[in-house]
């Protein structure tokens, strides 16, 4: 089924409605100058794409075509300097075809690298931005495809493939919640429920499950407590917030005297404390975004009279 889906589906871009159609090099051309002048970019040409394998043949044959720069996993490199790929393991190469910054004189240059990044990729071709935008961790990218991109507004996916309707596939599955419509998140109202509880009557719900309280735990408890200069019979709701934090979320850094006895010895050590994983058993989960669930479901089983992309 997912054979059949991928090759008589008909993708439908989730921002206009409008069937995902061809697209051509002068309208990426067009797309990339309508970006602000003097934005810099990476014009990348995606020759693997989450695939096994050591392409060392492949890395070969480009340097003999001229290319010296390859993206691999994520990182840029001469493709001289290029690591051995494991061939058990996944990856994603992508050729740096050229390096711009947007001008009006540009379409020339583009629509000749973009037709060598087509060439190289199937079809495909990618414009990163060499500047990350401000609070993001990833570069921002455009993706060009001459088989699917929206006329309106842009959208652009890769080809369709069975993968993309495997529910258990990452390259199927929604990149908010990897297909499972759901998020685990951390909820403080689930490790501490009642606020009108002390450390040593168990405020922390999770370490005081056990009957009697395991002891490592209560010690780690005395000793945030010594460090903080809180009582342990104060109510959770009346100790500090730094002291709060550094049990729900780990001191960040700030190390913290342990002290810890077993019955015949006393030690202690210094560490810099981060949140138990017995406090991560109470997270809580909600949807990763609104509708998620929804078009996760539609991508993962997509309907039988027409297989359709719906990602919002």
């Amino acid at each position: 089924m997912r054979l059949l889906w991928a090759r008589v589906g008909v993708p439908y871009s989730p921002a206009t409605g409008l069937p995902i159609e061809a697209q051509t090099v002068s309208q990426m051309v067009d797309r990339i100058l309508a970006l602000p002048e003097g934005t810099r970019l990476y014009l990348l040409a995606p020759i693997v794409r989450g695939r096994k394998g050591e392409y060392r043949k492949e890395l070969q044959e480009l340097k003999r075509q001229g290319y010296q720069r390859v993206k691999i996993d994520g990182t840029f490199l001469e493709i001289d300097d290029a690591p051995a790929l494991n061939k058990k393991l996944k990856h994603d190469i992508e050729v740096v075809v050229d390096r711009i910054a947007v001008r009006s004189d540009l379409a020339g240059r583009l629509a000749d690298s973009l037709e060598q990044a087509l060439k190289l990729a199937e079809g495909l071709a990618i414009a990163e931005f060499a500047d990350l935008m401000e609070g993001a961790k990833e570069p921002e990218r455009i993706l060009f495809s001459e088989k699917f991109a929206c006329p309106v507004s842009g959208f652009t996916i890769a080809e369709i493939e069975p993968r993309l309707f495997s529910f258990n596939s990452p390259h199927g599955a929604c990149p908010a919640c990897d297909g499972l419509g759901q998020k685990l998140y951390f909820d403080p109202a689930l490790v501490v429920p009642d606020e009108t509880l002390s450390l040593i009557d168990g405020a922390v719900q999770p370490w005081s499950k056990a009957n009697p309280p395991s002891p490592y735990y209560m010690q780690v408890l005395e000793s945030i407590a010594r460090h903080y200069s809180v009582s342990m019979r104060a109510p959770w709701a009346e100790l500090p917030e730094a002291a709060r934090d550094a049990i729900l979320h780990g001191t960040r850094g700030v190390e913290i005297a342990l002290q810890f006895e077993d019955g015949r010895r006393r030690f202690e050590t210094k560490r810099r404390s981060r949140a138990s994983s017995a406090i991560w058993t109470v997270a809580g989960r909600r949807p990763s975004r609104p509708g998620c669930a929804r078009n996760c479901r539609a991508i993962s089983r997509p309907p039988r009279a027409r297989p359709a992309m719906a990602h919002g």
